[in-house]
């Protein structure tokens, strides 16, 4: 009897150590999902949110990205795969995703030119303005141009770089930084803030 309970015992062990393992495993499955999921949702929005092309200049919108992701959408449908707008041929379908694929490496590679303009800038302001008009995010002769770049990137730039570039004498190259002065203050919204705030 006694060896008959001490095996149970070893078995019962056994058991609860392959339950708890089969748990933890099945909380790790969970867990890589969650972060595939968030994984793709980050490049959906990356996609689809409006991403300036060169090509023209303009704004792709949020509605056009979705129809492009739409038309990859593909179901499994009997071994068939069919687009959920309709059967495409096979070289559309890749001329979409070869769209798709140039969005993002476009929108990523921007997003890299910011990042290097708000470092230049951080070092020296007239070689971060500099470089971003290289990389055509900005005219840099434009002073209401240049006003709403410093505007829009306040949160990347130094404050302190911000102000000594708009506070440069006025007869810096033919008062073009009091023209960004006056550019950025009219640029301002103080609609709906207390008087404190503004």
């Amino acid at each position: 009897g006694a060896s008959g309970s001490s095996l149970q015992f070893v078995a019962g062990a056994g058991a609860t150590r392959a339950e708890k393992m089969r748990q933890d495993h099945r909380e790790l499955r969970l867990a890589a999902m969650n972060a595939l999921r968030q994984v793709l949702a980050s490049l959906h929005s990356s996609i689809a949110t409006p991403v300036k092309v060169d090509g023209n200049g303009g704004d792709i919108s949020v509605d056009e990205a979705s129809l492009q992701l739409n038309s990859l959408a593909i179901n499994g449908n009997g071994g068939e795969k069919t687009a959920h707008l309709g059967v495409k041929p096979a070289s559309e379908d890749a001329a979409a995703k070869k769209t798709l694929v140039e969005m993002y490496d476009s929108k990523k590679k921007r997003r890299e030119e910011e990042s290097q303009a708000a470092l230049k800038f951080n070092q020296k302001p007239t070689a971060g303005l500099k470089y971003a008009s290289e990389k055509g995010h900005l005219d840099a002769d434009d002073p209401v141009d240049v006003a709403k770049y410093l505007l829009r990137n306040k949160d990347l730039f130094d404050k302190a770089q911000i102000g000594d570039f708009l506070g440069r004498e006025k007869e810096w190259q033919g008062g073009f930084a009091l023209k960004v002065l006056r550019a950025y203050g009219e640029e301002l919204d103080f609609k709906g803030m207390d008087f404190d705030e503004a």
